[in-house]
């Protein structure tokens, strides 16, 4: 899909808001494809709620990483949730303002949430390693080994899709309206 696309799509789905029952054509190369707003990932939950709230994340995902709030709180931490669940445009954004080096991402499909450790958690810590290692145990995985974040990776992101590849496998690109709306519309029939 094409910039323009994109944007006009983001466009309709800002101008439809709440309206779960609405839907959008969005033209793509292979034709139109219809996306159920609120029935494909939830747009319905305001943008900063649905963005800092574990509730708009993937059903599998979602009570592993409330574990893994809890856990940081057992281990003395002030844990607040950065970012979690993004649309396709807002993934871009942070693309665009280099937050994130990716076009495709478990934050599009629920999987993947950005973590401050304590308050102003912007700064690297060797907490979230210590955290990151009890992460991986359960099966998650850890920003904190990626490349090209400089000295410590994405060392606030925490994911969680054990055995499902990457996200690009699942059609989770900032790019790809349909993929993502045939991932949340599998999630929903299997919740």
């Amino acid at each position: 899909m094409k910039l323009k696309e994109l944007f006009i799509a983001w466009l309709v789905v800002k101008a439809l808001g709440e309206r779960s029952s609405s839907s959008v054509q969005v033209p793509g190369e292979s034709g139109n494809a219809e996306l159920e707003l609120g029935n494909v990932w939830p747009f319905t939950l305001s943008e900063r709620i649905r963005r800092t709230t574990l509730d708009a994340l993937h059903p599998d995902a979602e009570q592993r990483f409330r574990e893994l709030m809890e856990h940081a709180k057992a281990l003395g931490f002030r844990p607040r949730l950065a970012d979690a669940t993004r649309t396709p445009l807002e993934q871009r954004e942070e693309r665009w303002s280099k937050s994130s080096k990716a076009d495709c991402s478990w934050h599009l499909g629920g999987r993947a949430v950005d973590l401050e450790l304590h308050h102003g958690g912007l700064a690297w810590s060797e907490d979230y390693r210590v955290l990151a290692e009890w992460w991986k145990a359960k099966g998650g995985d850890w920003g904190g080994k990626f490349e090209g974040y400089g000295e410590h990776g994405d060392f606030r992101h925490f994911e969680y899709a054990p055995g499902m590849g990457n996200a690009k496998d699942h059609g989770l690109c900032d790019t790809d309206f349909t993929g993502i709306a045939r991932y949340w519309r599998e999630a929903k029939k299997a919740a």
